[in-house]
C-alpha cells in the first residue's frame, strides 16, 4: 500500500488565509521531521548540577513561588539545595527543562562537640519536620499526598541525611521540572547543640535524564558544589548567656527530691521530677526549649526512664554516658509550654517530666544516682526570646535501706538456661526453664534468694505439679506474678541450707520451674534482678554473679510452643469497638496451601479474639476482616450532600471520611459513588455491589491517612501496569485477591502480614475499620442487625393531605413544608397500605433542582414502603411555608367514603430526616394539614437520570496513560479523539458497561506531543474532556 501526503496549497488568499495556511503547513512539516530531530535528550550530565549554600540565593518567586525561608536563629541553622542549569543560574528568566526518572542525593551531617565532657557524644541533628516546613511548595517535599513527593529522611545514629525524587506513577516514570536558572530543592534545618559545630559532608547525587518519552537514559554522579566560601558553611551556635527575665516571671528550673513509686515487680522504684519554679504566682509559657543534664552512678543501675509531664517523654533522650559512668538526659521540645508558678513544690502544672529510676541492677544493692544540670540551657519563643533559664542544684536518689547489701561473692553464680523437656505440640504447652547455681571455689551456703524478670508473649501461670526444688517446697519458695502484659516476676528464696558447692563441680539445680501457657505463649528473655547468698559462718550477706541462658534481643534462644497465640483487634479511627467482624487467617493467598492452618471466625462483640495457628518458619501469614452487614447504617441523604461539595471544592473532605465516600472501590471519589449510594438509600441496591459496609486498614497507617487529601495511595500496593500509584512499603494490599480491571481498588478489606515467620516477633494484627459511605462520623459501630438511630435533635413538620374516593380513582397526594426553612437535602421513606393504595409514581415540583451536583429520586423499596430522596451540592434551597416537596401519584384500590391519612413515616431502615444550609439535622414528621399549599409547576418522574464521567489519568499523559469512562448504566457510546488543529485522530463505537470502563493507551494509535479533545457521544449527551499528552 502507498503512502501518500497531501500538503495544502497556500497563496492567493487574504492575508489571514495565507498565515493560517503556512501556520498548517508548518505544523505538518514539523510532525514529519525525523524523531530524532525532536527527541535528542537537550542536557548531558556536565549541563545540570546541585548546589548547597549557607544562606538563601534568590531564583524566579513567579514560578516556583516565595518558600516559607527560614533564617539561623537561637536552635538551629539552615542550608539551601539548588539544582542548577549550569551557567544560567544567575539568570531566572531562562526556563529550562529537567526531563528525568530519578534524583538522589546523599550526605553526612559533621557534628564536632564543643564540650564532649560534658555531652558525651554530638547532639546536634538534621530536623526533617522543620526542613519541611520551610521548604518551598515546588517540588515539594514529603507530602504523602502527591506520588511524586521529594523524600527527604535522616538516620540520627549514623547522621546521614538523604534526599530522592522519581514518579509514583509506575505507567508515567518521567518527570519534568521547569529550571529557571536555579530550582530551590528543599532547605536542610540542622538543630545545633550549644557550642558544637556542624557541617555537611560528602553530599553526592545521582540523577537519570531522559527524554520525555523516558528512552535513552543517561545516569549522571556528582558532588554537591558549595556556593560559598567553604569557612561560612561550617556552623555554630554558642551557648546563650542572657538570663531568662520577663514580666511573667523568672525561670527556675530544679531537680526534685526522689520519690517512692514502687510498683508491682519493681520495689525499688523511684521517681524524681524535673519542675519550674518562679517566686510569683504569674504564668509563663515559651515554645522551644533544650537543656542537659547528667546522672552519676556509682554502681551498675538500671537505665533510667522518662515519665511525661509538661513535656512528652519522646522529647526527652536517656543515653549511656561513653566516657565514664552513668548517663546522660538531653531534652529538646518543641511545642508550646505554659506553667503555672507560685507553687513551693513540683506538681502537675510545673513539672516538665519525671525521671524514673528503677534502682541498681540488683535490687538488694545499696546505690544513688545524682542528677545534675550541666550548665546547657536555652528557652526561646512566648515569654523569652533565646534566653537560659536559672539551673538549680544536683539531687541524690539513695537506695541505701538498712537491708542493702554492701558485700559481693562474685566466685558463685546464679544460672537461669532452657530445660531440655520435650515440648508439646499443642497450644496450652507447658514451658521450663531451670535454675542453677555454681561456684569456681569451695563454698558452703545457707541461704539463696534471687528474683528474675521474664519477658514473655501470652499467658502464664505456675504449675505447682511441674515446678520442682531439692531444697524446698514450690509452694513456699517459689513465685510467679504477672507485673506487665509482656513480663513475669519470678522468686525463689531457700533458706536454712546445707549447700556446699566445691569449684570441680557440677552446677547445682536449685529449681525446675514449669510454666503453663493456655494461649501457646513464649518466654524470650530472662534478666536478674537480684542474686544473693549468705555464706556459712559469714556476718553478712553477699551479692553474686549472675548469667542468663535467654537474651532480650537473641530470638535464636526463646522458649515457645510449636503452636503461636496470635490477637486480632478492629476499631474505629476514633478508638470505638466494631460489633461482629469476621475474620479469615491464611485464606486469601493463593500462594499459601496449608489448609491445616487456614481459621475463619467471627468477633461477636468486637473485642479483641486470641487464636493458635502455626508456626511456619520464613513463611509469612496473612490475616484478613470484613464486615458487610447493615449497609445503611450512618449512610443517609446528608452524606450525599458533603460527598458532592468535597467534588466541587467547596468543602474537601479528607482522610478516613475520603475513603469512605468511595463507594464503587475504584480509589477516587467521584459523581458515580454518589449514584451508588444513592441507589443504597432508595432501596435499589440491597447492598453495595462493590464494597462491603466496612474496610479495614492496619493500623499502622492511621496517623499517614488521618488528614490526609489523597489517602488512596496510602492504603493500596502499587499494580505495575495499571496506573494505580501505591505505598510502596506494603507487603500485603490487594495483591492476593482475584480482582479485575477496571476495580482495581475493589478490595474491601486489607491484608496485614502481623504473622512472624518466627515467634520472637509481633503476635498482634490490630485494624482500624471506617464504615463505606458514612462520611459525617454518623454510624453507630456497634450494631450488629438493621437499626436506626435518632439522629435529630430538631424537628420539621410537613404538611399532608387527607384522601378520599372511590376503588379505581387516581389520586394525587401532596407533602408540602409547614414552615419557611432553607434545606440542602431531605431523605423520608413513607409507609402505606397495599391493600388501600397502589403507587404510580412520583410528580416533582420545577423548583426543586436536578443537575450535576443536584438529584431526586424515588423507589419502592419494598412492598409497603416508598423511599424520595432529594439533595443539591452546590447550593441551599428556601422553601416558603406551604412550598410542596413531592406529589405522590396513586390509585385507590378500595371505596374510602371519609377522608384518612394514607401515608405516614416509616423509619425502620433509613431515618425520615432533613438537612439545612448549616448541616443541621431535622427529624421529618407528617402531620395531615387542610393548609393551601402554594401552586408550583411540576415535573413527572419518567425517567432516571444517566451519568457520564470522563477522566485521564496522568494529565498531562506521558507515554503510558489511561481512559476511564464511569458509567450508571450500561449503554453504546461513541469516543472520538481531536488533536489541537480539529483533526480527528481516533473514532471508536463502544458499549460502555454499567460502572468503570478503563481504555489503556495501548489501544489508541501514537500520539504526538500536544493538546487533544476527547468526546464521548452518549444517549443523554455529550461529555468531552482536554487533556496534554507530552
Amino acid at each position: 500500500m502507498s503512502h501518500k501526503t497531501f500538503f495544502p496549497k497556500c497563496g492567493g488568499g487574504t492575508f489571514t488565509q495565507n498565515s493560517s495556511c503556512l501556520i498548517a503547513l508548518f505544523l505538518l512539516l514539523m510532525q514529519l521531521l525525523p524523531t530524532q530531530a525532536s527527541a535528542q535528550i537537550g542536557s548531558q550530565c556536565n549541563e545540570w548540577a546541585i548546589e548547597v549554600c549557607e544562606a538563601p540565593l534568590p531564583y524566579n518567586t513567579d514560578a516556583y513561588g516565595i518558600s516559607a525561608g527560614c533564617a539561623d536563629n537561637c536552635y538551629r541553622v539552615y542550608y539551601y539545595f539548588y539544582l542548577i542549569k549550569v551557567g544560567s543560574q544567575g539568570n531566572p528568566q531562562m526556563e529550562q527543562s529537567f526531563t528525568f526518572t530519578s534524583l538522589s542525593l546523599s550526605g553526612t551531617l559533621a557534628v564536632t562537640p564543643g564540650d564532649l565532657s560534658a555531652t558525651g557524644l554530638g547532639l546536634s541533628e538534621v530536623n526533617v519536620k522543620e526542613s519541611v516546613s520551610c521548604s518551598g511548595d515546588f517540588p515539594g517535599l514529603n507530602n504523602p499526598g502527591n506520588p511524586n513527593s521529594p523524600i527527604l529522611s535522616y538516620d540520627a545514629t549514623s547522621n546521614v541525611f538523604t534526599y530522592q525524587v522519581s514518579s509514583g506513577d509506575p505507567t508515567q516514570p518521567v518527570l519534568n521540572w521547569p529550571v529557571f536558572g536555579r530550582l530551590p530543592l528543599f532547605v536542610l534545618a540542622v538543630d545545633v547543640f550549644p557550642n558544637e559545630t556542624v557541617e555537611p559532608t560528602g553530599m553526592a547525587y545521582s540523577f537519570t535524564i531522559t527524554n520525555s518519552s523516558g528512552s535513552n537514559p543517561v545516569t549522571c554522579n556528582g558532588v554537591a558544589q558549595v556556593c560559598t566560601n567553604p569557612l561560612n558553611f561550617y556552623k555554630t551556635i554558642a551557648q546563650t548567656t542572657t538570663s531568662c527575665n520577663s514580666s511573667a516571671g523568672v525561670p527556675f528550673f530544679r531537680i526534685g527530691d526522689a520519690v517512692s513509686a514502687a510498683a508491682p515487680g519493681f520495689p525499688n522504684r523511684k521517681k524524681m521530677p524535673v519542675w519550674v519554679y518562679a517566686p510569683t504566682s504569674m504564668n509563663f509559657s515559651w515554645d522551644e526549649a533544650d537543656f542537659l543534664m547528667s546522672v552519676a552512678t556509682g554502681q551498675s543501675m538500671l537505665t533510667p526512664t522518662i515519665e511525661t509531664g509538661l513535656i512528652s517523654a519522646d522529647a526527652v533522650k536517656v543515653y549511656s554516658y561513653p566516657l565514664g559512668s552513668g548517663y546522660r538526659i538531653y531534652t529538646h521540645n518543641i511545642g508550646t509550654v505554659s506553667v503555672q508558678n507560685g507553687a513551693s513544690a513540683p506538681n502537675s502544672l510545673n513539672t516538665l517530666f519525671y525521671i524514673v529510676f528503677d534502682g541498681p541492677q540488683l535490687e538488694s544493692e545499696c546505690a544513688e544516682a545524682t542528677v545534675a544540670f550541666t550548665g546547657h540551657a536555652r528557652l526561646d519563643g512566648g515569654d523569652f526570646i533565646c534566653c537560659k533559664p536559672l539551673l538549680g542544684s544536683a539531687n541524690t536518689a539513695s537506695w541505701g535501706a538498712s537491708n542493702c547489701v554492701t558485700d559481693h561473692c562474685p566466685e558463685v553464680t546464679l544460672r537461669a538456661v532452657k530445660n531440655s523437656t520435650t515440648q508439646s505440640n499443642n497450644c496450652g504447652s507447658l514451658l521450663y526453664f531451670d535454675l542453677y547455681i555454681s561456684s569456681t571455689q569451695n563454698v558452703n551456703l545457707t541461704d539463696v534468694r534471687c528474683a528474675l524478670k521474664v519477658k514473655k508473649n501470652g499467658t502464664f501461670s505456675i504449675s505447682a505439679i511441674e515446678t520442682f526444688s531439692p531444697f524446698c517446697s514450690p509452694s513456699a519458695c517459689i513465685s510467679v506474678t504477672d507485673i506487665s502484659p509482656d513480663y513475669l516476676r519470678v522468686e525463689y528464696e531457700a533458706t536454712n541450707l546445707n549447700l556446699m558447692l566445691f569449684s570441680v563441680g557440677s552446677p547445682v539445680l536449685l529449681a525446675t520451674i514449669a510454666l503453663n501457657t493456655s494461649d501457646n505463649g513464649c518466654l524470650s528473655g530472662i534478666t536478674f534482678l537480684d542474686a544473693v547468698a549468705q555464706k556459712n559462718g559469714a556476718p553478712d550477706a553477699c551479692l553474686t554473679s549472675t548469667q542468663s541462658g535467654f537474651s532480650d534481643t537473641d530470638p535464636s534462644d526463646d522458649a515457645c510452643a510449636l503452636g503461636h497465640i496470635f490477637q486480632v483487634s478492629a476499631e474505629t479511627e476514633s478508638g470505638s469497638t466494631i460489633g461482629l467482624w469476621h475474620y479469615y487467617i491464611n485464606q486469601f493467598d493463593p500462594n499459601y496451601n496449608n489448609p491445616s492452618c487456614e481459621q475463619t471466625g467471627i468477633s461477636p462483640d468486637g473485642q479483641t479474639i486470641s487464636k493458635c495457628v502455626c508456626i511456619l518458619p520464613n513463611t509469612e501469614q496473612n490475616v484478613v476482616l470484613k464486615k458487610a452487614d447493615n449497609y445503611l447504617n450512618g449512610v443517609s441523604t446528608f452524606d450525599l450532600v458533603l460527598i458532592s461539595r468535597h467534588i466541587l471544592g467547596i468543602q474537601p473532605l479528607t482522610g478516613f471520611n475520603i475513603l469512605a465516600a468511595d463507594a464503587n472501590m475504584n480509589g477516587s471519589v467521584t459523581t458515580f459513588d454518589i449514584v451508588e449510594l444513592r441507589k443504597l438509600i432508595l432501596g435499589i441496591y440491597p447492598s453495595l455491589p462493590l464494597a462491603n459496609s466496612w474496610r479495614f486498614i492496619d493500623k499502622d497507617l492511621k496517623n499517614a491517612v488521618q488528614g490526609s487529601s489523597n489517602p488512596f495511595p496510602l492504603i493500596h500496593t502499587p499494580i505495575l501496569g495499571a496506573g494505580q500509584p501505591g505505598n510502596p512499603n506494603l507487603i500485603g494490599g490487594n495483591q492476593y485477591l482475584d480482582i479485575t480491571a477496571p476495580n482495581w481498588f475493589a478490595n474491601e478489606e486489607f491484608d496485614e502480614f502481623a504473622l512472624p515467620p518466627t515467634t520472637n516477633l509481633n503476635s498482634k494484627s490490630e485494624f482500624v475499620g471506617f464504615k463505606v459511605g458514612d462520611v459525617n462520623y454518623s454510624t453507630i459501630p456497634s450494631f450488629n442487625q438493621h437499626q436506626t438511630d435518632d439522629r435529630a435533635a430538631n424537628v420539621l413538620t410537613l404538611g399532608i393531605k387527607t384522601v378520599k374516593g372511590n376503588a379505581g380513582e387516581s389520586i394525587e397526594i401532596p407533602v408540602f413544608s409547614l414552615v419557611q426553612q432553607s434545606l440542602v437535602g431531605w431523605q423520608i421513606a413513607l409507609g402505606y397500605d397495599t391493600n388501600l393504595l397502589k403507587i404510580i409514581g412520583v410528580r416533582w415540583p420545577a423548583e426543586i433542582p436536578h443537575r450535576t451536583m443536584q438529584d431526586r429520586g424515588w423507589h419502592w423499596s419494598q412492598p409497603g414502603e416508598l423511599r424520595i430522596l432529594w439533595f443539591d451540592g452546590e447550593s441551599t434551597s428556601a422553601l416558603k411555608s406551604g412550598t410542596p416537596l413531592f406529589f405522590v401519584q396513586a390509585e385507590l384500590r378500595q371505596n374510602l367514603p371519609n377522608a384518612r391519612d394514607l401515608l405516614h413515616s416509616s423509619s425502620q431502615n433509613i431515618p425520615s430526616e432533613a438537612y439545612d444550609s448549616d448541616m443541621r439535622t431535622y427529624s421529618l414528621q407528617l402531620e395531615a394539614s387542610d393548609a393551601a399549599f402554594l401552586p408550583v409547576p411540576t415535573q413527572p418522574e419518567t425517567q432516571k437520570k444517566n451519568v457520564y464521567r470522563l477522566s485521564v489519568y496522568p494529565n498531562p499523559a506521558g507515554a503510558a496513560f489511561r481512559l476511564q469512562v464511569e458509567a450508571s448504566d450500561a449503554c453504546p457510546v461513541q469516543l472520538s479523539i481531536r488533536d489541537a488543529l480539529g483533526r480527528e485522530v481516533f473514532n471508536r463505537s463502544l458499549d460502555l458497561g454499567e460502572g468503570m470502563n478503563t481504555l489503556l493507551s495501548t489501544q489508541f494509535p501514537a500520539l504526538s506531543p500536544g493538546h487533544y479533545t476527547v468526546s464521548l457521544h452518549t444517549p443523554a449527551s455529550v461529555e468531552t474532556l482536554r487533556f496534554v499528552k507530552q
